[in-house]
C-alpha cells in the first residue's frame, strides 16, 4: 500500500523521487498538503511498528518527506527494536533522499548501537554537507568528545 501511495505522491508532486532528492525540480506544494499525507503517515507508521523490513526503503522515503515535523524519526525512536534500527541503519548511506540520511545520523545519536557508528562514520563523508555536519554532532555526541 505506501509504494502505491508514494506513486500517487509523486504523481501529485509533478517531479520524480529523484528529482526531489537532488532539487532538480521545484514546486509551490508542501508535502504534508497532499491529500492522501495522514493515510500516507498512518500506512508508515504502521510499517514501522510491523518491523516491516521490505519497506525500509519506502520508511526512509516517508522519513525524508516529513524532515520538517520528524513525525517518522521520532517515532521510530519510540517504538522500533534495535535490531530494526540496526538494519534501517546498513539503509542509510545508499538512500538517495539526504533529508532521510541526515535524519538517521540524528537517529543513531539517540539510539547508537555498533552498526550505527559504523553507519556514522560512512555519513561523516557523505555527499552532503548537512550530513555530514548532522553525522559529525551525532559521533561526537556518542563518543563524548
Amino acid at each position: 500500500m505506501m509504494d502505491n501511495l508514494l506513486y500517487e505522491f509523486w504523481a501529485w508532486m509533478g517531479m520524480s523521487r529523484h528529482e526531489y532528492a537532488h532539487k532538480a525540480v521545484f514546486t509551490e506544494f508542501e508535502e504534508y498538503m497532499f491529500p492522501k499525507w495522514p493515510i500516507l503517515m498512518e500506512e508508515t507508521l504502521h510499517a514501522i511498528s510491523c518491523e516491516d523490513i521490505c519497506a525500509i526503503p519506502d520508511i526512509l522515503e516517508v522519513m525524508a518527506l516529513d524532515n520538517e515535523a520528524e513525525h517518522i524519526l521520532d517515532f521510530l525512536c519510540e517504538n522500533a527494536s534495535h535490531n530494526f534500527l540496526n538494519i534501517i541503519y546498513g539503509y542509510l548511506p545508499s538512500c538517495i533522499f539526504h533529508h532521510a540520511r541526515w535524519q538517521g545520523a540524528a537517529l543513531i545519536q539517540r539510539i547508537p548501537t555498533a552498526t550505527g557508528v559504523e553507519v556514522l562514520k560512512i555519513l561523516l563523508s557523505d555527499e552532503s554537507a548537512y550530513v555530514r555536519k548532522r553525522a559529525q554532532n551525532a559521533y561526537s555526541a556518542i563518543k563524548g568528545e
